[in-house]
């Protein structure tokens, strides 16, 4: 992102050279930022787990390939991403990368490749689809629909997310 944004200000001439200097300096501070951020909202959270986990030992994490592997992964996606949820979905993969029954490696993988690729009401949907008495059932404030054998999921997702009826997603 910086060399496509470096070449565009030193396309300019004269000035383009101390834009591009000024650019860059300035994401890479606003880059960095976002790093130290997530690394002390992870050590929070890793802290967090050896409280409610006996026998957890965050000292043995940094020997765990699959755990490294996922917080490697995780972080590229953290320095292209600001959105909260995000970064709350990447932090609990990470997390649950480190427990003794994380999901094998290729399914921690696709899970990272479905947070990166997809939004955060992507994946929201991809839960309401999964679990719709579930959806319902933890947010007490929306209104079950009473479905039959012709319902349509439109209707479950108008019900279930009437934020979404509200917006052109054509």
């Amino acid at each position: 992102m910086q060399t496509g944004a470096e070449m565009a200000a030193n396309a300019v001439p004269v000035v383009g050279g101390p834009i591009a200097v000024l650019l860059a300096v300035a994401l890479d501070y606003r880059l960095n930022q976002r790093r130290e951020r997530w690394f002390t909202e992870l050590a929070e959270a890793v802290e967090e787990l050896q409280e409610r986990f006996d026998g957890f030992h965050p000292d043995a994490l940094a020997d765990n390939d699959a755990f490294v592997d996922a917080v490697m992964t995780a972080t590229r996606i953290v320095d292209h991403t600001s959105q909260i949820e995000k970064l709350g979905m990447l932090r609990n993969a990470v997390l649950n990368s480190a427990l003794p029954t994380a999901p094998d490696e290729d399914v921690q993988r696709l899970y990272f490749t479905l947070i990166d690729e997809l939004t955060p009401t992507h994946m929201h949907l991809l839960t309401l689809l999964n679990d719709p008495p579930g959806w319902f059932e933890s947010r007490p404030h929306l209104q079950r629909p009473q479905f039959g054998m012709s319902s349509s999921r439109t209707g479950l997702i108008n019900a279930a997310m009437p934020e979404l009826a509200k917006r052109d997603l054509k």
